[in-house]
């Protein structure tokens, strides 16, 4: 299966009969022509040789259509016209190796009994649709096909999200006690992703937004209704890939305040200390320089008398600090 898909670029096709019904084909998709009924729906490797050459050459594309649909970079848009929409979508890259944040495109042209998709990078979004219509989805319509797509990629975006919300907050939990440069680290890399995912997202929500709004034929009150409901749930992820990136910047502010000020405490003692030291070590330094008429110079109790006279400062200097409030 993997060499066919190499050479055709076909991954899967199935003809479905507009009432839930469906035949998968081979390679006999590419000829087939889309039915008077139901609707055609092929889904490419867009990495595969003879995917450009057929949708140039066989599958009655105009040319710049095709162009953007074999594309090598492109964000999330919906474009209507006269002969049908073209939808680019992204779902999270849970293909292993992978960060989920190297989000995977998907391309569709879909007209009222034909819809091409095609992919560089496999997309479990698509495999979710085959599974389920395995075990009974109907499928009816493109608006049902494509509106069961951008539920299954949200789905999956869904889990993502979820997850660094959570991180987060075990990062704001454990902030006073974990590591600081481990915590800026990770706090660094979370809110990478936030904003590599949040890139997405937003156009996303405007394409499915403005397809849900179509009064096309295919697009029925039921997909509809389920586009809608994902427009809505992708508002609600880009505010909350929002509030993540938001948080990890407040976290990243404690965390350098708590650090300042561990800081500052640090830089605070060590000049009280200095204070403290500082005319013990001039009256040492004061009485090590090495002239003539040194008081207590030929006194056998000189020495003692000095250390004496120094801890005395000492504990007067510390009881002055006190008194002031500095210790």
């Amino acid at each position: 299966m993997t060499e066919s898909i190499e050479k055709s670029g076909l991954i899967c096709a199935y003809q479905f009969d507009g009432s839930g019904s469906y035949t998968e084909l081979a390679e006999e998709a590419f000829e087939t022509p889309s039915p008077s009924h139901g609707f055609l729906w092929l889904h490419l490797s867009r990495e595969a040789q003879g995917v450009g050459t057929w949708l140039n050459e066989r599958s009655g594309i105009e040319s710049h259509f095709v162009a953007a649909l074999l594309a090598e970079d492109t964000r999330p848009r919906c474009t209507v016209y006269d002969e049908g929409i073209l939808l680019n979508l992204r779902g999270v890259n849970l293909n292993p190796g992978a960060a989920p944040e190297d989000m995977v495109s998907v391309r569709l042209w879909v007209e009222k009994h034909r819809v091409i998709s095609n992919r560089r990078l496999r997309l479990m979004a698509i495999q979710d649709i085959r599974d389920a219509m395995s075990t009974g989805e109907r499928i009816e319509s493109p608006g049902d096909l494509i509106a069961h797509l951008c539920r299954n990629l949200l789905d999956r975006m869904e889990a993502v999200v979820i997850d660094l919300a959570d991180r987060v907050d075990e990062l704001e939990e454990s902030v006073l006690t974990t590591q600081s440069d481990k915590v800026r680290v990770e706090l660094g890399s979370i809110r990478h992703r936030a904003v590599l995912l949040r890139r997405y997202v937003a156009p996303q929500r405007d394409a499915i937004e403005q397809l849900a709004n179509l009064q096309i034929e295919y697009l029925g009150p039921g997909s509809r209704n389920l586009l809608m409901e994902a427009a809505n749930r992708v508002t609600r992820y880009a505010e909350e890939l929002d509030s993540i990136r938001d948080r990890c910047g407040l976290v990243q502010d404690d965390l350098e305040t708590r650090l300042n000020f561990q800081m500052n405490r640090t830089i605070y003692h060590l000049s009280v200390v200095a204070g403290i030291f500082l005319p013990l070590s001039f009256v040492a330094g004061l009485l090590g320089i090495n002239v003539g008429g040194i008081p207590g110079e030929k006194n056998e109790w000189g020495f003692w008398l000095v250390c004496g006279a120094l801890a005395l400062v000492a504990v007067f200097e510390i009881w002055f600090f006190r008194r002031r409030k500095w210790l």
